[in-house]
């Protein structure tokens, strides 16, 4: 059975050698960079699975460790750390509810067109498809 979570570890490092490769020393150091990675590590870690095997929750707990590491790197303060853990969650909740607002909220997608559409759909036909801005 194949490693899942180091499967995606090795991609992530496959990309950073790639850039390293194209770059110059100081662009893999810098912090922005080392943003990047550490999205890329919160996207592996967060991705669901599903059910893991032992040696998958091992390698899961190594890459968190990796990540914390990284990330007290990158943001050397607590409270730092802290916000932007805090602005990470309410982004993925945000993604989470805008994905699943629909099926939520009981919404169903009409078939048939409504007399707003329909004239929003017409003007947009006599205007040439032009965007306009409102006020």
């Amino acid at each position: 059975m194949t490693n899942r979570i180091f499967k995606c570890w090795d991609d992530v490092q496959k990309w950073k050698d790639r850039f390293e490769k194209m770059f110059p020393p100081w662009f893999v150091t810098s912090k922005e960079f080392q943003k990047a990675e550490l999205a890329k590590l919160r996207n592996v870690l967060h991705t669901n699975t599903g059910k893991l095997s032992e040696e998958e929750k091992l390698s899961k707990r190594i890459l968190q460790g990796y990540y914390n590491k990284l990330e007290k790197e990158i943001y050397p303060k607590l409270s730092t750390r802290i916000s932007v853990r805090m602005g990470n969650y309410l982004q993925s909740r945000k993604t989470d509810f805008v994905q699943t607002r629909g099926a939520v909220l009981g919404k169903k997608k009409s078939t048939k067109p409504t007399a707003c559409s329909r004239w929003h759909r017409s003007w947009k036909i006599r205007m040439g498809n032009r965007q306009y801005i409102s006020v």
